[in-house]
């Protein structure tokens, strides 16, 4: 099981090499959105005890495009896309931004996207 720690490096890698100097429009039918929408990280739930998801924007895991529309019950569970991580790291599902901060809406809010994810991966252990 791929841990939460190398998922999230994965991510950044991301960050670094697959969205450099992509142009930021202002647009809801640019398809960088809609990339980065599914792709890129919204929340981090810990399932159980020790087994987290990573979720984006529509409640699923990184990289599904049906949308979850709902909350609760309604959010996407996955058992082979749980992620393996140390017990009780979130007293709740961390956001690492929300309807007013997507990242794909400006360069501002892309990079303070980007410090978002590598602050909560620099406080994961190993």
């Amino acid at each position: 099981m791929q841990t939460l720690k190398s998922r999230l490096e994965t991510v950044v890698h991301c960050f670094e090499n697959d969205f450099r100097g992509f142009k930021i429009r202002n647009s809801k039918t640019d398809a960088m959105k809609w990339l980065m929408r599914f792709n890129l990280p919204y929340s981090v739930r810990e399932h159980e005890p020790g087994k987290y998801l990573l979720l984006n924007r529509e409640y699923k895991p990184l990289g599904f495009m049906a949308q979850a529309g709902g909350h609760g019950a309604e959010y996407a569970v996955y058992g082979d896309h749980l992620l393996a991580g140390a017990p009780g790291l979130l007293d709740s599902d961390i956001y690492f931004y929300n309807d007013g901060s997507t990242p794909w809406e400006s360069a501002k809010n892309w990079t303070a996207y980007q410090k978002a994810v590598l602050q909560f991966l620099e406080k994961l252990p190993g």
